[in-house]
């Protein structure tokens, strides 16, 4: 004869013992919140030029439920930067210095930190 199982070898799906108890979810990540001193600059040349702008048409694009010109979606997605806090400039970068912990672009009207 066997000896009777033990309780860990028990797995049997009988109301004999309560079922065991789920593990605790896993914790969640905290994303940090961002820095106060940054910020998101977006520096455009000019916005009416490059091949997203001067594209007629623009179809089956991710989070777009309408066929529309280039010049449009580069219009929505600026505007929807610009209500996220983004600091949008008209300017023409000459210059970008990413050494060290702080970064530089220098424009010819403004150097950005």
């Amino acid at each position: 004869l066997l000896p009777p199982p033990t309780a860990a070898a028990h797995r049997c799906r009988c109301r004999c013992r309560p079922p065991p108890s789920p593990s605790p979810p896993p914790p969640v990540p905290r994303v940090p919140p961002a820095l106060p001193s940054s910020q998101t600059v977006i520096v455009d040349k000019n916005p009416s030029i490059g091949a997203l702008a001067i594209t007629s048409t623009i179809a089956n694009y991710p989070g777009v439920d309408r066929t529309m010109s280039g010049e449009a979606l580069l219009d929505q997605m600026r505007e929807q930067a610009i209500s996220y806090g983004t600091d949008y400039r008209r300017a023409q970068v000459f210059m970008v210095d990413t050494e060290g912990d702080r970064k530089y672009v220098y424009t010819p009207d403004a150097t950005l930190v």
